[in-house]
């Protein structure tokens, strides 16, 4: 439950902005949304973990604080890095990226090692769990979308935002859980941020093909 709740709080995913642009929703946004939830991190994700931990378990988790907050600390300092790397050597780009998705990739195989090695991996839990997990990407595409148009943002703005709600950095989250629990407790919590990857890969693009069909977005349905 915890790992779910780090993973829900996490900031926006990088490729929020891939799938917007693919239905042509508006990226600008998405990109300023994606930008704007990483750096509160810092703050948030902290006070969120804290809030919320007392107020559902009522008491202390055992969590590596230090490392926590090491971590949160590396995510804002590779994304101001990042962009002024960017600015400052515009050819680069492809190679940058192509870094930054390898990196992306070793993680998830490390995490995939690490759950399918551990005492509880993912494929022993019960379908409520996986229910559970998949739940919050589900709701959030469905009630941000909702609230966006209730503020009256256009339908692509509403999509964008939709799209970076329910889109989370799961890198991070699985950072986290591999650093900041307990060893005996790495291998569970590991499985939550990498089963919700795989929620975000299924129900987001169904979400967006949809929103191009109804002629929510830029492109022509």
């Amino acid at each position: 439950a915890v790992t779910l709740l780090i993973v829900a709080t996490s900031p926006g995913g990088g490729f929020s902005g891939w799938w917007c642009s693919l239905v042509n929703a508006d990226v600008a946004l998405s990109v300023a949304m994606t930008t704007a939830s990483t750096l509160l991190t810092a703050v948030a994700l902290p006070l969120n973990i804290a809030l919320y931990v007392g107020l559902v378990f009522g008491r202390d988790v055992e969590l590596d604080w230090v490392q926590l907050m090491l971590n949160i600390l590396l995510v804002v300092l590779a994304v101001v890095l990042g962009f002024l790397c960017a600015r400052r050597f515009p050819r680069q780009r492809p190679r940058f990226s192509r870094i930054g998705q390898a990196a992306g990739a070793a993680l998830i195989i490390l995490g995939c090692f690490t759950n399918g090695s551990s005492d509880a991996p993912i494929w022993t839990n019960s379908p409520l769990w996986f229910a559970a997990i998949a739940t919050p990407c589900a709701v959030g595409l469905i009630f941000s979308m909702l609230g966006a148009r209730l503020l009256r943002l256009t339908n692509p703005e509403a999509v964008a935002v939709a799209i970076e709600c329910s889109y989370q950095n799961t890198g991070f989250a699985l950072t986290i859980a591999l650093s900041v629990f307990p060893p005996e407790k790495v291998g569970a919590a590991s499985g939550v941020p990498l089963f919700y990857g795989v929620c975000e890969v299924v129900l987001i693009p169904i979400f967006a093909l949809c929103a191009w069909k109804a002629g929510w977005t830029y492109a022509p349905p």
